[in-house]
């Protein structure tokens, strides 16, 4: 008797366990709509381009390419160089299409020659082809080349190269691999 009690014990809380896993499931609607969100074609590219303002002082625009025109919510750019080659001296975003800064992002560290770059929108999605996310001024230090490039990409949230989108719930990133060097400056 205590044996058939403990079994039909054991098959109610198993069955419990059962229907409580079932109800925390997404849907299969959901689920084919996260598969089809991460199968996105990447093909988000960040884009540097240099105007030399003196022999040594050059602003460089960081740029989205999104020719989709896909809902960007956030960006996140950081770009590495070497503090011997160059100075960064200020970063603008006025007249950034993402209009909301991320805390600890927007500025360098000298030290560690990282520019951190992370910006969202507060007042609706980006659907254009063409966004501006920021504006470095930087002086050359050093005679010769120097490189301006994009610091650790992964293709999901772990890098520090982002265009994110909103997808039920989720955030996925859809930038695609940068070019390495980013900017080669002479």
């Amino acid at each position: 008797m205590n044996k058939t009690f403990a079994f039909i014990i054991g098959l109610i809380i198993l069955s419990s366990c059962a229907l409580q896993e079932a109800e925390q499931r997404p849907s299969a609607e959901i689920v084919d709509k996260i598969k089809s969100a991460q199968k996105i074609d990447k093909s988000i590219e960040f884009k540097l381009t240099k105007t030399k303002i003196t022999p040594k002082t050059f602003r460089v625009s960081l740029d989205l390419s999104n020719p989709e025109k896909r809902e960007i919510n956030s960006v996140r750019t950081w770009l590495s160089y070497n503090p011997e080659d160059l100075k960064i001296i200020k970063i603008e975003t006025q007249d950034s299409d993402f209009n909301l800064a991320a805390p600890g992002e927007n500025e360098y560290d000298a030290e560690a020659g990282l520019i951190k770059i992370g910006r969202s929108q507060t007042n609706g999605v980006r659907q254009k082809s063409e966004m501006k996310v920021a504006e470095i001024m930087l002086e050359k230090t050093q005679t010769g080349s120097v490189i301006l490039d994009f610091y650790n990409y992964h293709e999901n949230q772990d890098g520090h190269i982002n265009a994110n989108i909103l997808f039920e719930g989720r955030v996925y990133n859809l930038a695609a691999k940068p070019d390495s060097p980013g900017l080669i400056i002479e």
